[in-house]
């Protein structure tokens, strides 16, 4: 059976005054190379499992990240997991924001709560 939560994250970073000095590489998840969001790490693990794709239901631009739990034939959950940086070392920082911002849509399946 295959479990569907569907995230969508949108990192609207920094809101309008500071977006055009965003830090945050690829922060509305608008480029992707070979499946992978450009300057984010994922836990994809093609061809077996592909937990994180682009999608193009988004609420600002064309692209957004979605995240899916999948179950495998051993009742397995495979959790979409992403990481700041191409190799999920994070990226720098240097100053100090007042506020983060995002989006994010959740899709429960049954009766499952986002907690």
């Amino acid at each position: 059976m295959k479990l569907r939560i569907t995230i969508f994250m949108w990192i609207v970073a920094l809101s309008v005054p500071l977006l055009t000095f965003s830090q945050i590489p690829n922060a509305s998840f608008e480029n992707w190379t070979n499946g992978e969001p450009d300057g984010w790490a994922t836990s994809n693990s093609p061809p077996d499992f592909i937990t994180t794709t682009a999608s193009s239901e988004s609420h600002t631009g064309t692209k957004a990240l979605r995240g899916e739990v999948i179950t495998d034939t051993n009742c397995v959950l495979h959790r979409p997991i992403v990481f700041a940086g191409s190799d999920g070392g994070g990226f720098a920082v240097t100053q100090r924001y007042g506020a983060l911002e995002g989006y994010y849509r959740f899709l429960p399946m049954f009766t499952r709560k986002f907690q």
